[in-house]
């Protein structure tokens, strides 16, 4: 295949796969973030009013906060905040090898049954986003920016990616791999 070849074809592969992507994110991606932060809040807020926050860089606002509940939510807050352009890229990661060519002609589908996919991206995203809300409260060596493009953030989820894979029995897929086009 030429060079002209395969970059058409990877425009064609990039532009079906922005469709899917799009719709994962506003069907599941952004309404599981929303509702997981109000769980993680009141999870995060409890855990800080028993004093399970100990070895957290806010431990000592905590204790300042004197159990002040309101002020307790205050500080635990931008900790359990997100930003979705941080969570999504890893999802992404995560379920690439389940992206897979459908049964009509062009068309690009994840390798899961329909209904199984709310708790499929529910679970990922829960152990995704718990991994940067634990680094966010045990304090960066780095930016967070530098922390969530990392190799160990990009690796998240994947015992839980695994067990829904055999759970599952997904067949995994090259179509990304056998899709993509270096310039070299």
């Amino acid at each position: 295949m030429r060079n002209k070849d395969k970059a058409i074809k990877t425009i064609e592969t990039i532009s079906k796969l922005s469709l899917l992507l799009y719709d994962i994110r506003k069907t599941y991606v952004e309404p599981l973030l929303d509702l997981q932060r109000k769980n993680f809040l009141r999870e995060y807020k409890g855990k800080a009013i028993k004093g399970d926050l100990e070895d957290t860089i806010i431990n000592k606002q905590i204790s300042s906060a004197g159990g002040n509940e309101e002020e307790i939510e205050k500080i635990i807050r931008p900790y359990v905040n997100y930003n979705v352009e941080h969570i999504f890229p890893v999802l992404v990661y995560r379920v690439r090898k389940i992206i897979k060519e459908g049964d009509r002609s062009g068309e690009i589908v994840f390798a899961l049954p329909e209904g199984k996919m709310p708790g499929f991206f529910k679970a990922l995203i829960e152990v995704i986003y718990r991994k940067y809300i634990e680094t966010k409260l045990k304090g960066l060596p780095t930016s967070l920016t530098t922390f969530v493009r990392s190799k160990v953030f990009y690796e998240t989820g994947e015992e839980a990616y695994v067990t829904f894979k055999h759970t599952y029995s997904l067949e995994e897929s090259n179509y990304i791999e056998n899709n993509r086009y270096l310039i070299t």
